[in-house]
């Protein structure tokens, strides 16, 4: 079972591609293969539209130095040079969006963000998200966990994400 985190990538970059965004923030995680595979669906999406990927626009943290990052002056002159910002999880969006906002950028007026996990607080504060299908997932967990016990080999399968569009993504004018 694997939830297919390099599509979430590219669902979420695709979505403000077709709002008009082109200069995109990535914000990903070294930490683990999701951050990887969520930056490489990133950068599938630019370049299927030719556009470059700015390495300056490209935000690597880890648990240690997220805060660093975030009050970052890198990230900052970042926000200057674009228009959106994808980031890894929700709870990197929350603190992005905090940040955006002591710095008088509203979101999706001035500035639009997506995130991936859709936890409780990307509902209540109305982010758009690429939703992994848990109840999808649980379902084929449970017949793969019972196909072993039986003494089946279990196969390998990929769940696909899905977007669900609110209210943090405003279309580019002009």
């Amino acid at each position: 079972m694997a939830l297919d985190d390099e599509i979430s990538g590219y669902i979420a970059v695709k979505h403000l591609l077709d709002m008009g965004h082109q200069d995109i923030i990535g914000i990903f995680t070294h930490s683990d293969r999701q951050g990887l595979l969520r930056y490489k669906g990133y950068m599938k999406a630019l370049m299927e539209l030719g556009l470059p990927i700015q390495e300056n626009l490209v935000f690597w943290y880890s648990k240690e130095n997220m805060q660093q990052i975030l009050n970052g002056a890198p990230l900052l002159k970042g926000l200057n040079k674009s228009t959106a910002a994808l980031c890894y999880n929700d709870s990197l969006a929350l603190m992005l969006i905090d940040l955006l906002k002591e710095h008088g950028i509203r979101v999706p007026e001035d500035f639009s963000v997506v995130e991936i996990d859709n936890c409780e607080m990307a509902g209540i504060r109305s982010l758009t998200t690429v939703v992994h299908p848990a109840e999808q997932l649980g379902k084929a967990s449970a017949k793969l966990l019972l196909s072993m016990m039986n003494g089946k080999e279990g196969k390998s399968i990929l769940f696909p994400p899905e977007l669900i569009v609110r209210n943090s993504v405003q279309r580019m004018k002009g």
